[in-house]
C-alpha cells in the first residue's frame, strides 16, 4: 500500500521520519517469501492466487473474474487513443528487448590444456 506524504502536512516531519523508521525488507526475508509464494502458487495453482491477490493486493477474485476475455480488451482498447496504444507498445517492446538481454546463453571454448568444456542453458 503505497504511503503518501505532504510536505506542507502539519504532521509531515513526524510521518517522515516514521516511514525512514521503518524495517526494510533485506534479500533473506524478500527471497524466502517468494519462495514460499512460488511453492504455494505451483501446489494450489488459481487458489493460492486468489488467496495472494486478496491478501496483498486486496481484489477479490471471488467476485472479480481472473481472466479478462479477448471481447473486454477490444472494447477498452476501442477507448484508448491512437497515441497511448503506440507508447505502450513500445514500451512493452522495450521492456522485452531489454529483459531478453538478461537471459543466460549458451557457451563452449577449450582451455588452455585443449579441454573442451561448455553449457548449454534451456529454459524451464
Amino acid at each position: 500500500m503505497p504511503l503518501r506524504l505532504d510536505a506542507s502536512a502539519a504532521d509531515f516531519e513526524q510521518r517522515f521520519t516514521a516511514f525512514l523508521d521503518l524495517k526494510r525488507a533485506s534479500e533473506a526475508d524478500v527471497g524466502g517469501a517468494v519462495a514460499a509464494i512460488l511453492a504455494d502458487v505451483r501446489t494450489q495453482g488459481d487458489a493460492a492466487l486468489v488467496e495472494y491477490t486478496r491478501r496483498f493486493d486486496r481484489l477479490d477474485l471471488d467476485s472479480t473474474p481472473i481472466r479478462i476475455s479477448a471481447d473486454e480488451i477490444a472494447k477498452a482498447r476501442e477507448r484508448l487513443e491512437p497515441d497511448l496504444i503506440e507508447a505502450l507498445a513500445t514500451a512493452a517492446s522495450r521492456i522485452e528487448a531489454f529483459h531478453r538481454r538478461q537471459l543466460p546463453g549458451d557457451f563452449d571454448y577449450v582451455d588452455d590444456i585443449g579441454v573442451g568444456l561448455g553449457m548449454r542453458w534451456t529454459p524451464v
